[in-house]
């Protein structure tokens, strides 16, 4: 199958993949250190994308659902919500983090 290159449109982003070791059920903690490891990048940066591995804030080893329930945020509320949020305003991009939802 032929492309036609006039119709075709490049898209680059630039992305930021942030691969952490959390503290298992520290999720003030494993804000703390996003937010360090982070604070070296401005909007001057042009970050499209701030990525978090699945679960970076509260660990995923949970042995049950009374274990993990007190650590489970609201979709639009909650500390993992509000750092992302926080961020993305920050640095004028994306944020995509996975949380245990309730």
């Amino acid at each position: 199958m032929e492309t036609d290159n006039k119709s075709s449109k490049n898209i680059n982003l630039k992305v930021l993949c942030l691969q952490t070791n959390p503290k298992f059920k520290d999720v003030e903690y494993n804000i703390g250190q996003a937010e360090k490891t982070l604070s070296k990048y401005s909007q001057k940066d042009a970050l499209d994308v701030i990525m978090f591995t699945e679960t970076a804030f509260t660990g995923y080893c949970f042995v049950s659902k009374d274990d993990i329930r007190p650590h489970l945020d609201q979709a639009g509320i909650g500390k993992t919500f509000e750092f992302c949020s926080n961020l993305a305003k920050r640095l004028n991009g994306y944020v995509i983090a996975g949380y245990p939802e309730l």
